[in-house]
């Protein structure tokens, strides 16, 4: 892993503050997700065949793609987690 990377050289404050910001972006996309979420699925099943060619679909593949983002931050918010408790503990 490049160096630059590495948790353990960064500051704990940078580290706290890169935590808050995951765990923010992670909040936000994942309240958003569940809005877009239900008003996709509503719309491709009240509108079958015409919401697949309005591309009620494409938007789908969206929303999946948002949530594998949102998952990488809660990843982001969960290392930054680990390691802080990793230096609270030594």
């Amino acid at each position: 892993m490049p160096r630059w990377l590495r948790l353990s050289n960064c500051n704990a404050f940078v580290v706290f503050i890169f935590m808050g910001a995951c765990g923010a972006m992670f909040a936000w996309m994942s309240y958003n997700l569940i809005n877009l979420a239900m008003a996709n699925i509503h719309f491709l099943s009240q509108y079958g065949a015409l919401a697949i060619m309005e591309g009620g679909l494409m938007q789908l593949v969206e929303i999946i793609l948002y949530g594998y983002l949102a998952l990488a931050f809660y990843l982001g918010f969960k290392a930054c987690e680990h390691e802080l408790v990793d230096r609270w503990l030594k």
